[in-house]
């Protein structure tokens, strides 16, 4: 555990440094404490792993996925997966309230909107029971409000 503690470090640094940002500015960009990004590059035994939530905001910002900070692997499925989950399981309510949301200033670098996952998503919310039908850039637009908007205990 702790080579893997070591190699997050060592990625997250150099993902920083690439992307041009001394860690007082990343700490702010991603809404993570600076004493705690500190702690996340110290290659010793008081570095800890990121809780979710810092991870995905610490990726998006230096446009990376989180598997790659964590593993050195570039693999968007399970950002992707748990996407599309909390996405089919919105209510035609919550379909509604998103759409009508405003983005935020999140990066969504991590989001591929490939045809096959918009009628993917399309397809789950005209469900049985459903008696709205959505075209596909009314669910394109809620599919990227709500990854801009997505809630923090989800992640």
């Amino acid at each position: 555990m702790e080579k893997q503690l070591s190699k997050f470090a060592r990625r997250l640094k150099k993902a920083r440094e690439a992307a041009g940002y001394s860690q007082k500015n990343l700490a702010e960009k991603a809404d993570v404490g600076y004493s705690t990004l500190c702690r996340y590059e110290q290659e010793t035994r008081d570095n800890v792993f990121p809780r979710p939530l810092n991870l995905l905001h610490l990726a998006q910002v230096l446009d990376v996925t989180p598997e790659f900070l964590l593993e050195g692997k570039d693999d968007m499925n399970l950002y992707m997966d748990d996407l599309t989950g909390e996405l089919k399981g919105l209510s035609d309510d919550d379909i509604r309230r998103y759409h009508d949301m405003d983005m935020t200033d999140k990066v969504l670098a991590h989001l591929k909107l490939s045809e096959d996952f918009i009628r993917d998503v399309q397809a789950s919310w005209g469900r049985s029971g459903s008696r709205v039908t959505y075209n596909r850039q009314y669910v394109m637009e809620v599919i990227i409000k709500y990854a801009s908007n997505r809630p923090a205990k989800r992640v």
